[in-house]
């Protein structure tokens, strides 16, 4: 309860399309109630450079809780200049 963690989050990039300036957005969700406890968004970052390479460091903290909770982490990547969306998920559980 109220630890932090820190999550890099890497992308690869080897297309030849130029994405440009993207907006990073994340969403902690509790699965049971669909409560956004975190979130968090970022903007403008380029991801022109090719190659595998750390956009940000997340740094979450937990919400405090008396139970054992489920959450879900959703980070998405939108390129303003095509439009395309980037999502990735992933499932944790918060124990007490």
């Amino acid at each position: 309860e109220g630890e932090t963690v820190v999550i890099p989050v890497l992308v690869s990039n080897y297309s030849q399309i130029e994405y440009g300036m993207c907006d990073f957005s994340y969403e902690l969700i509790d699965t049971d109630t669909n409560e956004k406890p975190v979130t968090g968004c970022l903007k403008n970052l380029d991801i022109d450079k090719r190659g595998c390479f750390e956009l940000v460091k997340l740094h979450i903290t937990f919400p405090q809780t008396d139970k054992s909770r489920n959450l879900r982490l959703v980070a998405r990547l939108l390129s303003s200049k095509t439009g395309n969306t980037m999502e990735v998920t992933a499932s944790l559980v918060l124990n007490v």
